[in-house]
Formats: structure tokens, sequence, C-alpha cells
């Protein structure tokens, strides 16, 4: 993990933000403040016990994030890199990660998640909650894998896309980047970038 312990700070102020808070407590970090990204007017006060600060460049050189917005993750990401944020791999204490698997600056690993021998998880992206990553699978960056997800061996998952709860993708499958798959949905073929699927199987949709 990159970074110190005391200069921790993660990107939001909701209730998400709170969660990933209690996720780097839980991993030994102690949480600098909140980073308001949407609404300046909050910028000075305290919520969820954190203060909140205003977004701009990192306050020193051992500053880290992890982003604790729902959305765009790639956007956030790209916002706080052009002001000099760097991410911090976070990984929680109740998750497994194989000694060969590499997580990458600013991905977020939830408890009760799992990745896998060789996996590879991009910067910025979230395993979230009890979600799975198996063996040799690829996760690029800022991916969403939504509590309950399951992404099979040999996957691989483009940047920026979405994996709804508790969906699955079978092995050897592509989700290509900024697809969208949606909740519970049983993932047995390719899908194109930007493409959105949902059911069992998948099959694309317009929604």
């Amino acid at each position: 993990m990159a970074g110190a312990s005391g200069h921790l700070h993660i990107a939001g102020t909701g209730s998400f933000a709170a969660e990933i808070a209690e996720f780097a407590r839980d991993a030994g970090h102690e949480v600098a403040g909140l980073v308001e990204m949407i609404d300046e007017q909050r910028v000075g006060s305290e919520t969820h016990g954190l203060p909140v600060v205003a977004l701009g460049p990192p306050p020193d050189g051992d500053a880290r994030i992890v982003i604790g917005l729902g959305g765009d993750r790639a956007a956030f990401a790209s916002r706080l890199g052009d002001l000099g944020w760097c991410g911090l791999s976070l990984v929680h204490p109740a998750a497994h990660v194989a000694r060969s698997a590499a997580i990458a600056d600013g991905a977020i690993v939830a408890p009760g998640a799992v990745v896998g021998a060789h996996a590879a998880v991009g910067p910025h992206t979230l395993v979230a909650r009890g979600a799975l990553v198996g063996h040799h699978a690829r996760i690029g960056a800022a991916v969403t894998v939504n509590p309950g997800g399951n992404i099979a061996g040999n996957c691989v998952i483009g940047d920026g896309a979405f994996i709804g709860m508790a969906a699955a993708v079978v092995p050897g499958v592509t989700v290509g980047a900024g697809a969208v798959v949606g909740a519970a949905a049983l993932v047995l073929e390719d899908v194109a970038p930007g493409e959105r699927v949902q059911g069992v199987p998948a099959v694309p949709y317009a929604g």
C-alpha cells in the first residue's frame, strides 16, 4: 500500500464515503478527511465524524486518496489525478487477496471479497462487499463490481465497466470498456464496449 496512514483522504462525503472510511480504519489507516467533489457549501463542516475539505491539490507529498462516491469512477479519478492526487490500494482485512494477485493504487477490495490467484485489479476499481474475482481475471481501471458480483477465472473486464449486484460472468468472457451488466444477470458471451445487458442469460437492452 502506498502512502502514510495518517494522510489518507476519501473522495466524497455521502454514506458510501462513510463506509469506505470505516473500511480504511479497519485496515489500519487514519482518515484525515473527506474531499467534497460536488457541493462546495459543505466545505468546512464535519460529517460522519470527519472534516469536509475542499477539492484541490493534495496537502502534502504523502497524501493519498480513495474514491468513496458512486457513479462515474473514471471521471472522479481523472479530476483527482489532474490535481496531483495519487491513490492508495485499500484492502479490508476481512477480504482475501491471493498473494499472486495485483491490486493497483486507488482500488478498493471490500470485506468478504475474494481476488483469486494471478488476478489483477486496476486503479480506482471497486470490488465491493462479497464480490468474487476469479484466478487470472483482468479487471480494468475505474470498474465497479457491485456486492455479490462474480467474475470467473480468465475473464477480462474493460475500463469503466459496471457489474451489477449478484451478476455473474462465466469463465473466459470479456466485458468491454464502459459496458453495464445488470443486477443478477448471467453473462455467457462477450459484451461489447458500451453495451448494456441484463437477464438470464444476459441479452442487450436499451434502458
